[in-house]
């Protein structure tokens, strides 16, 4: 029995297109504001992808998305089999 989760029908209803290093990637984009201790703000860029359905990822490669290009600041893997990408704007 196969007891890995199809994040396709996930990624179908809330991902968008996206590149990393030039190749294309279907991915949550979410850019929120963010505060820390009332004294720093800014916005926090992440994209979440399924690492199958991505290219080798690495700190530093390129990343367009939303119209924004952007960097690979930080690679988490996350439960439920999507990885989750820190961004920092290029």
């Amino acid at each position: 029995m196969d007891l890995t989760p199809d994040l396709s029908i996930f990624l179908a209803d809330f991902a968008e297109p996206a590149t990393i290093s030039g190749e294309p990637v279907m991915g949550i984009f979410t850019a929120d504001y963010a505060v820390a201790f009332d004294e720093v703000s800014g916005a926090a860029p992440v994209l979440e992808i399924d690492p199958a359905q991505s290219p080798a990822l690495a700190t530093g490669a390129p990343v367009s998305v939303a119209g924004g290009e952007y960097t690979i600041a930080e690679i988490q893997p996350k439960h439920g089999g999507l990885t989750l990408l820190r961004l920092r704007k290029a």
